[in-house]
């Protein structure tokens, strides 16, 4: 028999003799993980290995599962596997007080588990621990033989040199360099010295960088070529040596331009990413190194074929068995790396549809995951049958081929139909160029962008500014609605509808309110398009067609109002939104529905409404955006997360039953601060916020935040949105229609109710009436403001704004008061409590 669960089958006697032959042939599996990586032998060393602790929960077999939990933490990264492998350690390492030998094993093993939880959650005390460990196994075994100690040496070594890395104390790099210096001294055994070198290695570079002396980048060269040269290829472990060799090699490259140097580095970054055997986190490491390279465009198509082998590995960082927070943590890795994929593409003459499957593929892999794993399937209402029929033979077609999931990319045919309501525009942001990629039913086509990287990060720290919005204008949006040939503002019904799917830092922008909207007031995008946001085309297509039956199934409306939250300050106009948006709603003889705002009761009532509408605080984390949250009354102790909503969307796969469904909810309105906002930039590529999660979840369209809004504005922005509803149907543009509509209305009521003061003259700025105003959804906008002379000197110092006073302030729904009476020093402080709201949906 040579399948291994044959080989257990096969196992037989008691419990004892079972166990033991159980945990001999788990071992077998892990040490040939160790030496193929093929996840599928380390899967099933594990399953059995359970099976053995089960029967005898010996101390030697809690410390074997616990080295392939870690093992398979290294491969994966989930830190639940990291978890388990810690506590099942540290009881072994118990079991063994009697064993001296045998627990400095399970420490030694402790330790590198306790460096690993450390580089993930950065807590100082597991790393002190770490070292601790570690050395009192290398204590142990002073009398034992030198092969034992060289290994608990290097160890040392290892945890010293990371704890150098992290805090900076040199005297802990003198003593790892000293200790992987005598591993290398007493070892006998081959493979034990490739990692010892390598290791070696890693520390001399760390030298060299802090003191400088250009010996130490020699004999790291040394340690890492003779690492490389003594680890067979098939051997997990080469690509990584690979790219340690690699990284100094292009260190001395740019310390003494010596080209072979660099082709040496970048053959080195070539074969690991190439390399079958190596976890995927590793190659996709050494493509990411190779793109970021400001010269890969002078690579040709070298760099394009760098660029696609990446890129289709990226998917893989994310199976579906990793919990979000460990798919987070792993695609933190890898940001900006699709959209300079994207950029290679076009400038090695590519069309645009392959720059569109590299950000498609590479991008969202968070919500590409959920949605293929536990995406819900609507149906129209008697058709019921039929489709289980036709899904249950799909199943089986696919099952037959040995597919585990749909493919992750989007043919050029779905991204023209994508396009059906309007254009798509994708704003791919990368250092090596910047372009606007325009879907449209006829075609796609390319716009290069008068744009570069490092200006949208300098205007990232401006985004609520005046400035900002003319600069959105003139180097982005207005260029797009040019090249679509939307060049003035429409002059009938229906108006022009795109959607804005940008990349890297711009995904924080405003796009929808570019403009000058004090000078030349109709060069605006809110004067000329309705916008809406998608994370990608992939949302899009995954959005089903909206059928007059499913308004039907709609008629649920659950309505949540937090004006007082534990420790945040009251928000008197929650209530009064919710109860002007519970009148409209019964205007359309919707029910609705009032639960307690506690999360368990949220959750459930999302399972059956039709709309929700939150109004209160919300909270967005920037170290981790999976806990960004609604501010329920249970928040502080069960918080509704990111990431309990996006688990809740996975853990909806009980039955097949109970994913089909007549609809989709159609509306979740967040009407709460920063609801779409992404304040972590590792976080960029893959859209984790609020608004994405509900969206995630199976709403149809999602209204959110981009930061602080203002508690009385927020009332007329629901009651016009739903009012455009009621007065136009529950349909798809009656949402984003409707949202256009009061941002309109909000931003003219600004322009009219300000006047500006030149220093010195006390003069205001001429006031125009514009007796032309359209009806509906054009607004109300009686009065412009000209100043386009100001506008274009980028807003002269001198002009002062007075904004009409108001005796209340305003409460940004965060917990911080706006004094609305302020006046500031600089023009720009024209009030923007109009720009945050934002819509994502179809």
């Amino acid at each position: 028999m040579t399948d291994p669960e044959e080989r257990v089958k096969g196992i037989l006697g008691g419990d004892a003799d079972r166990a033991e032959d159980l945990h001999t042939e788990g071992k077998r599996l892990g040490n040939s993980f160790q030496n193929s990586g093929k996840r599928e032998d380390l899967d099933k060393a594990i399953s059995i290995l359970e099976n053995a602790i089960t029967l005898r929960r010996n101390a030697g077999f809690l410390n074997t599962l616990g080295v392939f939990y870690n093992y398979r933490f290294e491969d994966m990264g989930a830190i639940a596997d990291l978890e388990k492998a810690i506590c099942l350690t540290q009881e072994a390492a118990n079991g063994f007080s009697n064993d001296l030998r045998s627990r400095a094993c399970c420490l030694h093993n402790l330790g590198t588990q306790l460096d690993h939880r450390f580089q993930r959650m950065s807590q100082k005390e597991d790393l002190d621990e770490a070292v601790r460990v570690t050395r009192e196994a290398g204590a142990v075994q002073i009398t034992l033989d030198e092969e034992d100690r060289s290994i608990y040496l290097n160890a040392l070594g290892i945890r010293l040199g990371n704890r150098f890395d992290s805090f900076g104390n040199l005297l802990d790099l003198d003593e790892a360099i000293s200790s992987v210096e005598k591993a290398i001294e007493i070892t006998h055994d081959s493979s034990n010295l490739a990692w010892y070198l390598n290791n070696l290695a890693a520390r001399l570079r760390a030298k060299f960088l802090r003191i400088g002396d250009k010996v130490y980048l020699e004999q790291a060269i040394s340690a890492a070529g003779e690492a490389v040269n003594k680890t067979p290829q098939n051997n997990q472990d080469w690509a990584p040596r690979l790219i340690t060799l690699a990284m100094l090699l292009d260190r001395k490259f740019r310390d003494h331009s010596n080209k072979t140097d660099l082709a040496k580095s970048k053959e080195c970054f070539l074969k690991a990413l190439n390399s079958e055997s190596a976890p995927i986190y590793r190659r996709v490491d050494a493509g990411a190194r190779l793109l970021s390279d400001p010269d890969i465009l002078g690579d040709g198509y070298l760099a394009y074929d760098i660029a696609k082998t990446t890129i289709d590995l990226i998917p893989l960082l994310a199976p579906r068995a990793l919990r979000p927070t460990d798919k987070q943590h792993l695609l933190s890795q890898v940001v900006g790396l699709p959209s300079d994929a994207a950029a290679i593409a076009l400038h090695v003459g590519k069309k645009p549809v392959s720059a569109i499957k590299f950000l498609e593929t590479g991008r969202g892999v968070l919500a590409s995951s959920l949605q293929s794993s536990a995406k819900p399937i609507y149906v129209k209402a008697g058709q019921r049958h039929k489709t289980i029929t036709q899904i249950e033979a799909f199943r089986g077609e696919i099952g037959s081929h040995g597919f585990h999931q749909p493919p992750s990319s989007v043919t050029e045919s779905q991204m023209l139909k994508a396009a059906a309501k309007g254009p798509i525009i994708i704003l791919n942001v990368s250092s090596h160029r910047c372009d606007a990629l325009i879907i449209e039913q006829s075609g796609i086509r390319v716009l290069k962008l008068e744009l570069t990287h490092k200006d949208v990060q300098t205007r990232a720290d401006k985004l609520q500014s005046l400035e900002t919005l003319s600069w959105l204008w003139k180097v982005i949006v207005e260029p797009v609605l040019e090249n679509l040939h939307i060049s003035s503002p429409p002059v009938s019904e229906p108006w022009p509808h795109v959607w804005w799917i940008p990349t890297g830092p711009l995904v924080k922008f405003p796009l929808h309110a570019a403009g000058y909207h004090l000078g030349r007031s109709l060069e605006t995008a809110l004067d000329r398009v309705i916008s809406s946001y998608s994370s990608s085309i992939k949302s899009i297509i995954n959005t089903p067609e909206w059928h007059q039956d499913s308004i039907a199934a709609c008629s649920k409306v659950v309505l949540v109002s937090m004006e007082k939250t534990p420790e945040e300050c009251p928000l008197e106009n929650a209530i009064k939104e919710i109860d002007a948006v519970k009148a409209v709603c019964e205007d359309m003889e919707l029910t609705c529905v009032i639960p307690d705002a506690y999360k368990s009761d949220i959750l459930s009532a999302l399972e059956t409404c039709g709309i929700f509408h939150f109004a209160g605080h919300g909270s967005t984390y920037s170290e981790n955006p999976l806990q960004s949250r609604l501010l329920l009354k249970d928040y502080q102790n069960y918080p509704l997360t990111v990431e309990s909503l996006l688990e809740t969307n996975v853990a909806a796969t009980k039955s097949f039953d109970t994913l089909v469904a007549a609809n989709m909810p159609f509306l979740a309105y967040l009407s709460a601060c920063g609801t779409s906002q992404i304040l972590d930039n590792k976080s960029i590529d893959e859209n984790i916020h609020l608004t994405n999660a509900f969206q995630l979840a199976g709403f149809r369209h999602v209204i959110g935040t981009l930061w602080e809004v203002s508690d009385p504005h927020c009332v007329k922005v629901a009651k016009i949105l739903y009012e455009t509803i009621r007065d136009e149907g529950m349909k798809d543009e009656a949402v984003s229609r409707g949202l256009h509509k009061a941002i309109r209305t909000l931003r003219d009521e600004v322009i009219k109710t300000s006047f500006y003061v030149e220093e010195g003259r006390q003069a205001t700025k001429t006031l125009t009436i514009d007796t032309g105003s359209s009806q509906g959804i054009l607004g109300d906008r009686d009065m412009l403001i000209v100043l386009a002379e100001v506008q274009d000197s980028c807003i002269s110092a001198s002009a002062e704004p007075v904004i009409d006073r108001s005796s209340t302030d305003s409460i940004a729904r965060h917990g911080k008061a706006i004094p609305s009476n302020i006046v500031k020093s600089n023009f720009d402080s024209l009030e923007l409590y109009w720009v945050p709201y934002i819509h994502f949906g179809v």
